[in-house]
C-alpha cells in the first residue's frame, strides 16, 4: 500500500516537471510573457530552476525508496509520455537559449566594432590628457 503511494508521488512530481517545462515553453513561445524587460530574463527561468532541482531530488529519493517495486504497465506508459514530453520540452528551451546566446553575442561584437570605430575617429580612448587652460604664474 505504501508502495502505490510513492509511485503517485513519483508520477505526481513528473507531471511537476512537465507542467514547468510547458509553462516555459510557451512563455518563450509567446515571447509576451510578463517580462517587459531583459532583466525579467534571469529571475523568470530561476524559479523554475530552483523547482526543478527539488522535483528531481524528490524523485531520486523516492527512486532509492521504491527501489525495484514493479509498476503497472499504464503507470509505465504514462511515465514513458511524460518524460518524453519533458524531454522534448527541455531540447526545445535549451536550443532557443542557445540562439539567444549566439545572438546576444554577435550583438556584443558589433558594440565593440562600433566601439573601435569611434575610438579610431574620434580618439575616444585616448589617455593624452591636453590641459586646456593654463593658470598665469604671479
Amino acid at each position: 500500500m505504501a508502495e502505490n503511494v510513492l509511485l503517485a508521488e513519483r508520477i505526481s512530481l513528473y507531471k511537476e516537471l512537465l507542467d514547468s517545462t510547458n509553462e516555459q515553453r510557451d512563455a518563450i513561445q509567446n515571447r509576451s510573457l510578463q517580462m517587459k524587460e531583459e532583466e525579467d530574463f534571469l529571475p523568470f527561468f530561476s524559479t523554475y530552476f530552483e523547482n526543478w532541482d527539488r522535483s528531481v531530488q524528490e524523485i531520486e529519493e523516492l527512486d532509492d525508496q521504491l527501489g525495484s517495486v514493479e509498476i503497472s504497465e499504464q503507470e509505465l506508459k504514462q511515465l514513458h509520455e511524460m518524460i518524453s514530453a519533458i524531454s522534448e520540452n527541455v531540447t526545445f528551451i535549451q536550443n532557443h537559449l542557445e540562439e539567444t546566446t549566439e545572438i546576444t553575442g554577435s550583438s556584443l561584437r558589433g558594440v565593440r566594432n562600433q566601439q573601435k570605430v569611434l575610438n579610431a575617429y574620434y580618439h575616444l580612448d585616448s589617455k593624452d590628457y591636453i590641459p586646456l587652460y593654463f593658470d598665469a604664474k604671479k
